[in-house]
């Protein structure tokens, strides 16, 4: 049986929470006006290696964040208009899901 992703052909990617993302995860399912629903989506096709679409705003995040003691290679894609997605990629077969929230609760 395989593991590729049909429409990709590419195995998808383990997933890892990191602590304060399961937190942030908790406390949007809070949130009346989060879209968690959007949120799994593009957590989904970022596990199935697919390319996000423009309006996701996907693009690598300059400086050292989230530590300032070295370059942590992390990406930020949009979920909503002020939500945000960070992740990063450990190695090829590895998406670490790091934070989510608006742009107060990730960089206030």
């Amino acid at each position: 049986m395989s593991t590729k992703n049909k429409s990709s052909g590419l195995v998808p990617r383990s997933v890892s929470w990191v602590k304060q993302f399961k937190k942030d995860y908790k406390a949007a399912a809070k949130k009346a006006k989060a879209d968690l629903a959007a949120l799994q989506k593009v957590m989904q096709m970022i596990e199935r290696r697919e390319t996000l679409p423009p309006e996701f705003r996907d693009h690598p995040l300059t400086g050292r964040y989230p530590r300032r003691d070295g370059d942590t290679n992390c990406r930020e894609c949009h979920v909503g208009n002020d939500w945000l997605l960070i992740y990063r990629f450990p190695d090829d077969g590895t998406v670490e899901f790091v934070r989510t929230g608006t742009h107060s609760d990730l960089f206030g």
